[in-house]
């Protein structure tokens, strides 16, 4: 009796009141983990429901930023799709690229990623690399706007086979499908290729839609936010017609590119531009190319500061293999029934430049006129967008066809230059004092050089530290611009001793010579600087002191401008 009414005995009583508030506590925090689990599960977080824009694939979005470890497209290729729980695979954009799509009697068939090993498609290798070839990953989606995908999916009947560039011939499995906003997708593994090859020949096979079933449809209306129908996302939803429960499509898209090779990436867009926008280009009749400042100062009139042409209102990306011509067709901004019909040849040159042959077919269905068509050999540089003016002819009175097209070998292409900023050894201020800066711009017939590395050399003239000498490395940004910082205060001359562009590393390395590149990129066949050598320049602390322009500039009749110095005296 006594034990039974001791403090710490729960004999012949209740639970303490301290002890039923604890667990009270613990369940509470239970129950919340379990509902934050289950609403996790459920594809109900904020980063899975919010689907993308439909125009949002922009450049730097070609793959979407975010990759979570359980998807139905794999990008990242550390983690294959498993799916054990049976969840819905997370929202992603539609990633399409214009050369590796069909038209298929209404249904847009495309290629929307290809995995080798730890190699896809949008991770580029430098053309002296060999990888080696394992199995095939092949993501295919399927859009339309004739068709409401709504209650379809691909079934796993469907059959795909393929050729690479030895002839080795591939014979596919289905693995699993998904959904996107605005389609429906289907994973299928091939065999590994030949190890010499470097793309698909051709890619094709018979994709079978069938209707989803009751319980599939009842998942997919209580999902339908999280995938919703090109209808749906269209500001004016029209119904569209119900595909039959069976639905048998072939396809076959030419020259995949596979992984383990180097690509080249691009962006096209055309549209109808008044004449008065173009200034006096829209005046001249002939066909017209800008590059550099022309035509950056027309960037503004064409996607993504205008919306995407088309039913889709995707951009025209391109993922291209060297030497292989890839053809796709892009809609027209402005001209609804017509469309360019275009075939690329690239290839792959020194410092950059890609020199490609173009065929350009401008497709009217309002009329039974033959095609106008436009062939030629054009020499783009790595990143460096151009504007085709079409002749007056290919456009209606007032107005003038033009054509934005860029090709580039880094994906994403880069914002900022990756070469860390150099620091000089003698004349630096040592930590917690404080020092000066220089900053300037290299540029090339006035023409930032973007990204870019500038060498310099430094001596102080006047200072602490009078007559010590320094020689840097400094990286340009993205107008050419470069900062040295934390210098002692004095007064300096300043001399330029090398410049270099920026090279993509999977472009063709062969040494590089200044004088070489001006006369490819630039036509200069004899060049000097401007203002190569500045001196006294004072640096004050706390504060930059800005340097004129190092601007290169041709030379003609032996004669230099005030201030140039010849170009057998820099980047020898």
């Amino acid at each position: 009796m006594q034990e039974a009414n001791s403090p710490q005995s729960t004999k012949g009583r209740g639970w303490p009141a301290e002890r039923l508030q604890r667990i009270g506590k613990k369940a509470a925090l239970s129950v919340l983990i379990g509902g934050l689990f289950v609403w996790l599960l459920a594809g109900h977080a904020p980063n899975r429901t919010a689907p993308p824009t439909q125009s949002g694939m922009r450049k730097d979005y070609l793959v979407p930023p975010r990759f979570d470890t359980l998807q139905a497209d794999p990008r990242d290729t550390h983690v294959l799709y498993i799916d054990p729980l049976h969840l819905p695979p997370p929202v992603s954009a539609p990633l399409y690229v214009a050369n590796l799509a069909e038209d298929c009697g209404g249904y847009l068939v495309s290629v929307r990623q290809v995995l080798c090993g730890r190699a896809h498609l949008f991770g580029n290798v430098a053309p002296i690399v060999h990888l080696p070839a394992a199995k095939l990953i092949v993501s295919l989606q399927v859009m339309s706007v004739q068709h409401d995908l709504h209650d379809i999916n691909i079934d796993a009947h469907s059959k795909v086979y393929a050729k690479d560039d030895t002839g080795k011939e591939l014979v596919g499995s289905y693995l699993s499908n998904f959904r996107f906003p605005g389609g429906i997708g289907a994973l299928f593994e091939l065999p590994a290729p030949s190890p010499s090859a470097r793309l698909l020949t051709y890619f094709a096979g018979t994709l079978v839609l069938s209707s989803l079933s009751q319980e599939e449809k009842f998942a997919e209306r209580y999902e339908s936010r999280l995938y919703p129908t090109l209808s749906q996302l269209s500001p004016h939803p029209q119904p569209l017609p119900q595909p039959p429960p069976v639905q048998r499509v072939p396809f076959r898209i030419s020259h995949v590119p596979l992984p383990i090779a180097t690509h080249i990436y691009g962006l096209l867009s055309a549209r109808l531009l008044p004449n008065d926008q173009l200034g006096r280009f829209g005046s001249l009749p002939n066909l017209l190319c800008l590059t550099r400042t022309q035509a950056a100062a027309l960037r503004k009139l064409f996607p993504p500061f205008v919306p995407d042409p088309g039913p889709l209102h995707l951009p025209n990306h391109l993922i291209l293999s060297p030497y292989t011509s890839g053809h796709f067709v892009a809609p027209i901004g402005g001209m609804n029934l017509s469309q360019l019909d275009c075939t690329l040849t690239p290839t792959l040159g020194r410092y950059g430049l890609m020199p490609t042959r173009l065929t350009i077919k401008l497709m009217r269905a309002s009329d039974d006129r033959a095609p106008l068509v436009w062939q030629s050999r054009f020499d783009f540089w790595d990143h460096e967008p151009v504007i085709f003016i079409m002749p007056s002819q290919w456009s209606p009175a007032g107005e003038r066809l033009a054509v934005w097209m860029e090709l580039y070998l880094d994906m994403p292409p880069p914002l900022a230059n990756p070469v860390p900023p150099g620091q000089c050894i003698h004349l630096t201020v040592p930590d917690g004092e404080l020092g000066g800066g220089l900053t300037g711009r290299v540029l090339v017939e006035g023409a930032p050089l973007a990204l870019g590395i500038a060498k310099i050399a430094l001596t102080c003239v006047e200072g602490a530290v009078k007559g010590q000498e320094d020689e840097v490395w400094l990286p340009l940004d993205k107008d050419g611009r470069w900062f040295l910082q934390g210098l002692y205060p004095g007064r300096y001359e300043v001399h330029l001793l090398q410049v270099q562009p920026y090279l993509s590393p999977f472009s063709v390395s062969d040494g590089f010579q200044w004088a070489d590149y001006v006369r490819l990129h630039n036509g200069i066949q004899k060049g000097a600087w401007q203002n190569a050598i500045q001196q006294p320049i004072k640096v004050v602390a706390g504060s930059m002191t800005a340097l004129q322009d190092w601007n290169y500039l041709p030379v003609s009749g032996g004669s230099m401008p005030p201030g140039v110095v010849a170009q057998g005296k820099l980047n020898p």
